[in-house]
């Protein structure tokens, strides 16, 4: 299997576990990517959140990506200008870097909100039977604020009143990430126009990809970040 070593920019910290789901879409055409999850954050100083600073400062302490993964919410832009936001990017910094897109409708929330399951478990209630009025796979990329819908359906769950539930409140990244963490990328999540388009996208840049040789130098490791975890589920 084709070993790949890619650099994952993403819009903030919960949003590491992308990283994952992609590496597991792309075992499924036969490359193992490995990926480096930089901390900007803790750059000095940080980068800011634009994706040709992060790419520049990224490559200058260490080159040896071969390819680039770059999540951008698509929020009120839509999916056009956020992937030309992304291309123009590239263009200015290092144009020859491959690059998988992965942009979510609206928010990365919206694909949070098809498992009640696992919004009833991460809120500490997964046998609870309070409403949590969620949408369907169908509505789900029609709702402009998922965010605020999930926030909504992980205090409906948890059942929590008064200061138990404002220090609930306080950890909504960590729930947002453990659900991220738990997504399930053969459920309903496939009827999904945007992930649609993410596996069509990973199967179009690897598949262009696959048989170039790896640049000499690309090591396995980062050495600018943390690797993302990668579960073995194609």
């Amino acid at each position: 299997m084709k070993r790949i070593r890619a650099l994952l920019l993403i819009d903030g910290p919960s949003d590491e576990p992308l990283g994952r789901h992609v590496a597991a879409i792309a075992r499924g055409h036969g490359v193992a990517l490995d990926i480096v999850a930089p901390e900007f954050d803790r750059m000095d100083p940080p980068p800011g959140r634009a994706i040709s600073a992060r790419l520049t400062r990224i490559l200058a302490i260490d080159p040896d990506f071969e390819m680039v993964v770059v999540h951008r919410d698509a929020e009120n832009q839509g999916r056009d200008v956020r992937l030309a936001e992304i291309q123009a990017a590239l263009a200015d910094v290092q144009p020859a870097l491959p690059h998988i897109p992965v942009i979510p409708l609206w928010m990365t929330e919206a694909w949070l909100l098809l498992d009640e399951a696992a919004i009833r478990s991460v809120a500490g209630r997964p046998s609870g039977t309070m409403a949590l009025s969620l949408p369907v796979a169908a509505q789900v990329e029609r709702d402009v604020d998922p965010k605020a819908t999930l926030r909504q359906a992980l205090r409906s769950a948890s059942g929590h009143r008064g200061r138990r539930l404002r220090k609930f409140e306080r950890d909504f990244s960590a729930h947002r990430r453990q659900l991220l963490n738990r997504l399930d990328r053969s459920g309903p999540l496939r009827e999904l126009r945007a992930w649609q388009e993410l596996e069509s996208d990973v199967a179009t840049i690897l598949a262009a990809v696959r048989d170039v040789p790896s640049q000499p130098g690309a090591a396995a490791s980062g050495t600018a970040g943390g690797t993302a975890e990668q579960d073995e589920a194609p």
